[in-house]
């Protein structure tokens, strides 16, 4: 089973209390105080999902992040006892985690006035074709998160069709489209939840 949860992003300092010293860093590094709030909502996703699994507290939750490409400490987060992806877009964080078995999400915020046509030849592969690019975005991205290369590889590498690969669309909400992808037919449950 998959399970996706879904929140607003918070931040505070309960929230901030459950990082390690690599993430508060991280995090004071960002400019803007809404992708401060995303990475710590996320961060607490995980830590709370990993430690109601594997038993503990979130604080004690290791989080080890390495680039799969590049070996760098940014990427897709792993912990013992969960398989997990995050991902977050205006007022969405999104965390998918099973206890076996590779998993990608992707979440995208629907804007007025935001023109994606442009977007297309980067998005869809020679002779594909979809009415809704933002969701095919979002079902791409959470493939290639899913493989664990997240955006270092091209979309239009990315066939929805293809075997091994089940993309379901998620509902968070309106205003969001939202996908997650896995190599097999698991359930997926969609809750909202809090950090």
């Amino acid at each position: 089973m998959i399970t996706v949860e879904w929140c607003e992003p918070v931040d505070g300092p309960a929230l901030r209390d459950l990082l390690d010293a690599d993430e508060v860093a991280r995090v004071q590094r960002l400019v803007r105080p809404e992708d401060r709030a995303r990475f710590v909502t996320g961060r607490a996703l995980l830590r709370t999902a990993a430690a109601a699994v594997v038993g503990g507290e979130p604080r004690a939750v290791v989080v080890r992040v390495r680039c799969a490409r590049c070996g760098g400490p940014h990427g897709k987060p792993a912990v013992d006892g969960l398989e997990a992806s995050i991902a977050h877009s205006g007022d969405r964080v999104v965390l998918a985690w099973r206890e076996r078995g590779a998993v990608g999400v992707d979440v995208e915020e629907r804007r007025p006035g935001r023109v994606l046509a442009n977007l297309a030849d980067q998005v869809h592969a020679p002779g594909e074709r979809s009415d809704n690019l933002l969701l095919t975005w979002a079902r791409k991205e959470a493939v290639l998160k899913l493989r664990g290369v997240g955006l270092t590889e091209p979309m239009t590498g990315v066939r929805l069709d293809g075997p091994g690969v089940r993309v379901t669309d998620l509902d968070l909400g309106a205003g969001h489209v939202a996908a997650v992808a896995a190599h097999d037919t698991a359930a997926v449950t969609v809750r909202r939840s809090r950090p």
